[in-house]
């Protein structure tokens, strides 16, 4: 089993080198976007993740994207700049995630 910082490192991994693996990204956003990984990834991880996704433009699982811009904007206020830089990016590249009423 994976933490979710293992999940986010090989989310930002695939996003790095452009590796598009549907079955694989898919199965890890949907992993972190549900407990026990949603509870446990960090505010800057997690802005991290949704800047991978965005990245690799993946918007399969729309519930699984909106899990995760929720629990961004729960911790927002702990993010540090660079998590923020990183979350403002993945809003400019995603559709979904510059919809979402609470990141934008």
């Amino acid at each position: 089993d994976y933490a979710a910082a293992d999940v986010v490192n090989i989310l930002n991994a695939a996003s790095s080198i452009d590796f598009h693996h549907e079955a694989l990204i898919g199965t890890l956003v949907r992993t972190l976007s549900q407990e026990p990984l949603i509870s446990e990834v960090q505010p800057g991880s997690l802005a991290l993740a949704l800047h991978a996704v965005a990245r690799l433009r993946w918007s399969a699982d729309e519930g699984a994207l909106s899990s995760l811009a929720d629990g961004a904007i729960k911790c927002m206020e702990d993010m540090e700049p660079v998590g923020v830089t990183q979350l403002l990016n993945a809003c400019a590249q995603h559709a979904h995630l510059a919809s979402h009423s609470g990141l934008v």
